[in-house]
């Protein structure tokens, strides 16, 4: 099971994509419309993957990505946003980011790059789950 985060301010963008994520039975799909939201909620769980939103009130992505790190999350970190300059990437990076998509373009290409970001993780996770050999 991999269990995913997706933090938004927005509500209707995160419907829209909690929806097109949970189609697959084996990801855990939770949500969060704050960065104290998800902070609260990585308190309690273990995520696999957090894809987060830049631009949002009280605390941006950027603060939202450096509390994660400092607390030792390892999950793997997509930054989902409409609205960051190149400048704004390279900091996302700096601070840890594992993945930046641009929400500019076509949904479909989007959600296709975001699913295959967290099939990529889904194997890497089943590659490090000891193996049954039946002795």
């Amino acid at each position: 099971m991999i269990r995913v985060l997706i933090v938004d301010d927005d509500p209707d963008i995160l419907d829209v994509v909690r929806m097109e994520l949970q189609e697959n039975p084996d990801w855990k799909i939770e949500t969060a419309q704050s960065a104290a939201d998800a902070i609260r909620q990585s308190t309690a769980t273990c995520f696999d993957v957090i894809i987060s939103d830049y631009v949002m009130p009280r605390m941006n992505g950027a603060q939202l990505l450096s509390a994660f790190r400092e607390k030792g999350c390892t999950a793997f970190i997509i930054i989902y946003s409409g609205r960051m300059d190149e400048e704004q990437e390279l900091m996302m990076r700096t601070l840890g980011a594992n993945a930046i998509l641009q929400r500019r373009g076509d949904p479909d290409v989007e959600f296709s790059a975001l699913k295959k970001y967290i099939r990529t993780i889904e194997s890497g996770k089943r590659e490090q789950e000891p193996k049954n050999t039946g002795i």
